[in-house]
């Protein structure tokens, strides 16, 4: 009869919610808060929307300076419309990172990644942009350039460029951690830990 009762101890003694316990505060420092969440992902839009805005207007800027050399002045509305783009591209940016379509792209290399994610990006400013030259053709008064496939082909590259590089930012930082290109960019060089091979 004295020998269960130790035995009966030692059990009471290792509770097992003590060691359920421990994960529990683990798991709510990862959680966010929903005006965290929100305003995360608004910060996020707006660098977007001021990147495609800044490039958008570089882009509508050469594109004008070849219209009016057959006296097409456009600039007004190739701003407006560098604008509003930049505005509707941003949020489709973060909402397609979410898309079945492109995160199917993230098991593949980066670098291909980055180029498929461009290129789809790509075929969708250039089909909208087609489809509003169509609908706004009497604004032009059906003029056109001198070379227009040239003027295609450079603004298809130039697209794809801007692309490239929006998507090596996100993608790499998605790897590296969030907001880590942004420390090695605007932190002081000392509070960044860098790993260097032994000479």
């Amino acid at each position: 009869m004295e020998t269960p009762d130790p035995n009966a101890a030692p059990r009471e003694s290792a509770p097992t919610p003590a060691t359920s316990s421990e994960p529990a505060p683990a798991e709510t420092t990862h959680k966010r808060s929903k005006k965290e969440i929100v305003v995360d992902e608004l910060r996020e839009i707006l660098f977007i929307v001021i990147y495609l805005a800044v490039t958008f207007s570089i882009l509508a800027t050469f594109r004008c300076l070849v219209l009016i050399q057959v006296g097409i002045n456009d600039f007004a509305h190739s701003y407006l419309v560098a604008g509003v783009e930049s505005l509707a591209l941003g949020k489709i940016v973060v909402i397609g990172q979410k898309m079945r379509v492109l995160k199917k792209f993230n098991s593949i290399p980066v670098a291909w990644a980055i180029i498929c994610k461009s290129a789809i990006m790509t075929v969708l400013v250039e089909l909208a942009s087609k489809a509003e030259e169509k609908f706004l053709s009497h604004a032009l008064h059906n003029q056109t350039p001198a070379h227009p496939e040239l003027l295609l082909i450079s603004h298809t590259i130039a697209l794809m460029c801007i692309f490239m590089v929006l998507f090596a930012v996100r993608d790499l930082d998605d790897m590296l951690g969030e907001g880590t290109i942004y420390r090695v960019f605007f932190s002081p060089r000392k509070q960044i830990p860098v790993t260097r091979n032994p000479a």
